[in-house]
């Protein structure tokens, strides 16, 4: 019984030192700069702007699972979407009278949420059958300096990324709705 209590109590503090080194720290300069640290990793992001866009969604995927096992800039991302401007794909299916050719012109976007209910938004939105479309905002930033181990690596970083994606920038979501398409 008294090993059975030991093992518990171990198994108790073995979760919240994990929790602790996998939880997110965030905190915004008065500069607008974003810094965030997870476990060995920190980003410095830097501000770009405000962002409103109307998206056709072509995928969606939880950023956890879509980088899982992997160290960098990518731990800190919640959602990744495949996505048009919703303006650029009518106008590609008025032309074509097909997606396809806006399908090839989509961008993977880098999403960051610290909400639950934004979660739980992009989760319903992920449920949708069919076309989906979302309005997006939020703020817009780049990768400035990226550290592992209290180590700059930002110089040596290095990307494969789909066309017409930037993986330096990032969108921290302060709403998102899905909107009819």
């Amino acid at each position: 019984m008294r090993t059975l209590i030991l093992l518990a109590m171990l198994g108790f503090f073995a979760h919240k030192a994990y929790l602790k080194y996998n939880a997110v720290t965030v905190e915004t300069t008065d500069a607008g700069t974003l810094l965030m640290e997870k476990g060995r990793n920190k980003m410095e992001l830097e501000r770009l702007g405000e962002v409103k866009v109307d998206l056709r969604v072509f995928g969606l995927a939880d950023g956890n699972t879509a980088t899982r096992g992997t160290i960098g800039p990518f731990v800190f991302i919640s959602h990744m979407v495949f996505a048009t401007p919703l303006a650029e794909n009518e106008a590609v299916f008025d032309q074509y009278l097909c997606e396809r050719k806006s399908v090839d012109q989509a961008a993977l976007i880098q999403l960051i949420t610290d909400d639950e209910k934004l979660d739980a938004e992009i989760e319903n939105l992920r449920k949708i059958e069919g076309r989906r479309c979302a309005r997006v905002e939020g703020i817009s930033y780049e990768i400035a300096r990226f550290f592992v181990d209290g180590e700059d690596i930002t110089e040596t970083m290095q990307f494969s990324s789909t066309p017409n994606s930037d993986p330096w920038k990032i969108i921290k979501v302060t709403g998102i709705d899905a909107i009819d398409c």
